[in-house]
């Protein structure tokens, strides 16, 4: 037992380096690195200056009336402007309603570049400057902290903000320079991100997401999204940590001043536990709790979530 024990330890970096090299093979030979990707929304499509030196891609329908609404979707593994659409489909005709692909998501420019919190605020101005008059915006999750971050640059060009289930009001983990180094080693990094880009396991994160049955032609947008190339960049910063505002509420949202909705229940990724403290006697701010959802209340309970903004919107006066 004991000679046998002593031949399986030797045998451990044998055999991971031929899983290693069977990963690496399967990503080179087996996966598309370059599908087919269909604009994330109905509408017009345009592309802008990100003001980092890249561009990114802007959807618009402007035959609505009234204050514009602009979209801003999350940073993941696979994340675009898709997981905006239950909201800019319900608006469209009603509202202008803007959404963007953010840097390295999507169809905006995907290059090997330093993502952080500081571009993705820039590229939400730039967006901001083209629509031209002050909009409503609207942040799901960690691109609420984007949002805040461009509210507090940019506060006359914003109407309100509201934030879907946002990232910074709970414990957070720092960055990490060694993920960071090791999912960016040259010989597996693609596919290390293949393998967290895999069918499975977008299923299974977006499995936790849903409160209800997973949205199955979200599931294939975002595999699709994520075999582009240049998919792994932007999700790489985000995986490390280096997308996040560890201070979120000191730096970010404490400086916000224009009326705020939070709009959340329980999230599996994040915790509210800062939030009820945040709130006291904090005037402009307003939180509701849509039970049933677990992150993405417009796609769970879509009309309640819809009523909720429109009546914040209202209470601005446009």
């Amino acid at each position: 037992m004991l000679k046998l024990a002593r031949r399986l330890v030797k045998n451990v970096p044998r055999v991971a380096t031929l899983a290693a090299g069977a990963g690496i093979a399967w990503s080179a030979l087996a996966v598309d690195h370059d599908m087919r990707l269909a604009p994330a929304l109905p509408g017009e499509s345009s592309r802008i200056g990100d003001g980092s030196g890249g561009e990114v891609t802007v959807y618009s329908d402007r035959t609505g009336e009234g204050t514009p609404v602009l979209l801003v979707h999350s940073a993941n593994a696979a994340a675009s402007a898709y997981e905006m659409r239950p909201i800019y489909t319900r608006l469209r005709g009603e509202r202008p309603v803007w959404a963007l692909d953010l840097p390295g998501f999507g169809h905006s420019d995907r290059g090997d570049r330093p993502y952080s919190p500081r571009m993705m605020a820039l590229a939400i101005g730039s967006v901001l400057d083209t629509i031209g008059e002050p909009a409503h915006v609207v942040g799901l999750s960690l691109g609420a902290e984007f949002v805040a971050r461009a509210a507090v640059d940019r506060d006359h060009q914003i109407q309100s903000l509201s934030l879907l289930s946002p990232t910074g009001f709970g414990e957070r983990r720092q960055n990490s320079a060694w993920l960071a180094a090791f999912l960016r080693f040259p010989p597996w990094s693609q596919a290390v991100f293949d393998g967290i880009a895999s069918r499975p396991s977008i299923r299974y994160f977006l499995d936790k997401t849903f409160a209800g049955p997973v949205d199955e032609m979200m599931l294939d947008y975002a595999y699709r999204t994520s075999h582009r190339p240049g998919a792994r960049f932007a999700p790489i910063a985000f995986l490390s940590g280096e997308l996040n505002t560890p201070t979120a509420i000191e730096t970010l949202y404490s400086r916000i001043e224009r009326p705020t909705l939070v709009l959340y229940d329980k999230d599996p990724f994040t915790t509210f536990s800062r939030l009820p403290e945040f709130l006291s006697g904090r005037e402009g701010w307003k939180a509701i709790r849509i039970p049933g959802t677990r992150g993405l209340p417009h796609w769970d309970r879509p009309t309640q979530t819809m009523a909720d903004l429109n009546s914040h919107w209202d209470s601005t006066g446009l």
